[in-house]
């Protein structure tokens, strides 16, 4: 006889809580959630799509399946997984391992498995997973796989072959010029353009300065495609005449609210006159526009976290887009559709972070990254098995600087390490000619000739810079096969000259009437003849030469120079006394603006703030663009005061000016007198290397009141003073060249720069 037991309400309440089961199952892949029921599958974001798998070769690819539940009873909130299947009508080519059945999965803990691909067919394949799991409410999970056979044998790769560090700061973008083999870049920290060399050295950097830049790209000629994230814009920028057209460009898939998630890698398709630029994430877009910059497409991507580079390759009709989160680079169709995927490393293995830009160049089959986060540029050999390797190659070349002074030919010729059939390329088997040769500005120049056994000749009195000398080879017996490359040739011309044409003190013509000039008083085209003169300081109240009358809240100035050899000019510094704000004018455009409001101003409005003390004479320095003319010129200034607050308060103003022009040609007959008899050797530069002081003297004596100019390798001047000793300490370490220049000779001098 058995008795009965009679288990309490709340016992039996109590023990159905403590061991309900409540564990919960999650499924990630490339450490992206895989969501049940292959919403988001197969992708390349989380690793259910294989990509291109060559045939009689298998790739695999690990998953982790987690249990996400956390607290609770530990003893209850066990995963239990009981089976992985995999079917369809691939499935035999996708196999499960790396994992027993059944597995216990601890509460915030995790295990993985391993699916292998091993096509045997030459085309997509698909399956279904399912995971048998005792999950409450997602049982069984299921996802879906994809991967493409391919023909042993022909799957592309990418090989690091070359690292170079880069002095761009935070380079977000990149751009193959083929014209000068070279390429172009832009920074999202200092939002300037750069031309850089294949190996990342700053040849040029642009007027442009924009907000934000994501990216860049060669256009029609003379121009580039420049992408604004923030302000979701694409800018046509004439890097020629330095003019620019805005484009705000309107597209679905877009997140306003979001400024760094908006437009990135801009990259141009001559063959339909339209671009393409990518929406960067949350979602990930890519955007087709046409030559009126209208949106026509908009293809969603979603293999990614983000899209942060893209690049069409013109000979081949493929679009390369790049992602930093992935630190992968996809080869697809114009629809954004993979067709091939690299993930991209160092040479030591590591994973490349903040990829920003790319861009290749199909003859070399060579693409080069960029990444914002190392300031490198890497250069990767495209390893394509359906590319046949050219049979002619011409190969950059690398001269030393040359001499543009008297001029200078090179010992060697551009054929030296070229190849036709894989044998040194001769005359008597190529033709050679040049397809062009630019100028530092890229303008082309009859100062560099490539001569007919391939040696290069530099012209007396050829400017210093860096020339771009771009050539092409073909074989005589079959003249369709050829073969071109871009040399950078590094000159080192006559020192710049410099000339003060206008100078302190000097006089002008002023306006002082309480009211402001009739006409365009600007302008070259205007009679000032009517106007008063007067040397400068022109002003009242303050010590001035010149006295004005004191009730002008502005007065006006203008000042007539005549230019010779405008087109040389480089460079124009101008300095100014203003007390209080200035506005300055060279034939009839501003130039400079200095403490006065944005905008439109006219005589009643007074400077922004006050000048007082020591800062009403202090001299204020800036450098302008070039809007001389040869001929006559007209320089104009506006000069606006700040009343002083208060009955007893005296107002005051002051105003000088000085121009100086820097040019590659002698404007003035510069004389030295001192130097004219003197020979090179007599000049001393210590110390050997100089570290933070560079010494220049004349025997015991050291050089004073003589233009000094420092030259890098580039041929780019990056020291201009009177003063000696000179502090080179913020040059980087490095071979320089030191100019002095007289009307009878120029002196160059090496110098070394080592800091400790």
């Amino acid at each position: 006889m058995f008795n009965k037991i009679i288990v309490p309400a709340f016992l039996l309440f109590f023990f159905q809580i403590g061991f309900s089961q409540d564990q919960d199952i999650n499924l990630t892949g490339n450490g992206n959630d895989i969501f049940n029921g292959g919403t988001n599958s197969p992708s390349l974001n989380n690793n259910t799509a294989f990509g291109d798998v060559e045939a009689n070769s298998n790739s695999q690819i690990t998953f982790t399946i987690q249990n996400t539940k956390s607290g609770g009873s530990p003893h209850n909130n066990k995963l239990t997984v009981n089976n992985i299947t995999i079917s369809g009508s691939n499935a035999s080519d996708f196999v499960v391992s790396g994992i027993s059945f059944p597995t216990v999965i601890n509460r915030s803990n995790s295990t993985t498995f391993i699916i292998t691909f091993s096509p045997t067919l030459l085309s997509e394949e698909i399956a279904s997973v399912s995971i048998s799991s005792d999950d409450p409410d997602e049982n069984p999970y299921a996802f879906n796989l994809s991967g493409t056979g391919i023909e042993a044998g022909t799957n592309p790769s990418l090989t690091l072959t070359n690292t170079y560090p880069l002095s761009v700061l935070e380079p977000s973008g990149l751009a193959f010029d083929k014209a000068t083999n070279q390429l172009i870049t832009v920074s999202d920290n200092s939002n300037l353009i750069y031309r850089i060399s294949l190996t990342g050295a700053v040849l040029q950097t642009y007027g442009y300065t924009g907000d934000d830049l994501e990216g860049v790209s060669m256009y029609t000629p003379n121009k580039f495609l420049v992408a604004e994230e923030r302000l979701r814009e694409i800018i046509e920028y004439d890097y020629v005449n330095n003019t620019y057209i805005t484009h705000a460009m309107t597209y679905n898939n877009t997140t306003l609210n979001d400024a760094n998630s908006g437009i990135e890698g801009v990259t141009y398709n001559p063959t339909t006159g339209g671009f393409y630029f990518l929406n960067e994430k949350n979602p990930g877009a890519l955007i087709e526009a046409n030559s009126n910059f209208t949106v026509t497409n908009e293809y969603p991507l979603n293999y990614a976290g983000d899209y942060s580079g893209s690049y069409y390759v013109e000979e081949t009709g493929f679009l390369w887009l790049a992602s930093d989160q992935e630190s992968t680079i996809y080869k697809c169709n114009t629809d954004g559709t993979v067709v091939n995927t690299f993930p991209v490393t160092t040479a030591g293995g590591t994973t490349i972070d903040k990829l920003e830009g790319i861009a290749i160049d199909h003859a070399n089959q060579l693409l080069y990254a960029v990444s914002d986060l190392g300031q490198e540029l890497y250069v990767f050999e495209i390893n394509d098995p359906t590319i046949d390797p050219p049979t002619i190659i011409a190969l950059g070349d690398t001269f030393p600087t040359l001499d543009g002074v008297s001029g200078e030919t090179t010992s060697s010729s551009v054929l030296d390490n070229d190849t036709l059939h894989n044998l040194p390329a001769t005359l008597a088997e190529v033709s050679l000619s040049a397809i062009s040769i630019l100028d530092p500005s890229n303008s082309p120049t009859t100062n560099i000739v490539l001569n007919t056994d391939g040696t290069v000749t530099v012209l007396s009195n050829t400017t210093t810079g860096a020339y771009s000398l771009r050539y092409e080879i073909c074989e005589l017996l079959d003249p369709a096969n050829c073969s071109q490359v871009t040399n950078t040739i590094s000159v080192l011309g006559p020192a710049p000259s410099t000339n003060e044409v206008i100078i302190a003190g000097d006089s002008w013509n002023y306006y002082d009437t309480e009211n402001e000039p009739s006409g365009s008083w600007k302008t070259i085209a205007y009679d000032d003849s009517s106007w008063n003169t007067g040397a400068a300081v022109l002003g009242f109240n303050n010590g001035e030469t010149t006295t004005l009358n004191v009730a002008a809240i502005t007065s006006y100035f203008r000042k007539t120079i005549q230019i010779t050899n405008a087109s040389a000019i480089t460079n124009i510094d101008v300095s100014a006394i203003r007390d209080d704000g200035m506005i300055v004018y060279v034939n009839g455009t501003e130039v400079w603006r200095d403490n006065m409001p944005t905008g439109a101003v006219s005589y009643s409005t007074q400077a922004s703030d006050y000048i007082k003390d020591v800062d009403e004479n202090t001299w204020i320095n800036q450098s302008i663009a070039n809007n001389l003319v040869e001929g006559d010129n007209v320089i104009a200034v506006e000069i606006h005061i700040k009343k002083p607050k208060g009955r007893n308060k005296i107002p005051d103003m002051s105003f000088d000016f000085t121009m100086t022009l820097t040019s590659t040609q002698n404007m003035n007959g510069q004389n030295i007198e001192k130097l004219n008899n003197l020979k090179t050797e007599d000049i001393s530069l210590y110390p050997v290397p100089a570290d933070h002081t560079l010494n220049i003297s004349i025997g015991d004596a050291y050089l004073e009141n003589t233009p000094i100019r420092i030259y890098d390798i580039y041929g780019v001047l990056v020291k201009n003073t009177l003063t000696s000793p000179v502090d080179v300490s913020n040059l980087k370490s490095g071979i320089y060249f030191v100019i002095l220049t007289t009307d009878k000779n120029i002196f160059k001098k090496t110098i070394i720069i080592e800091h400790n």
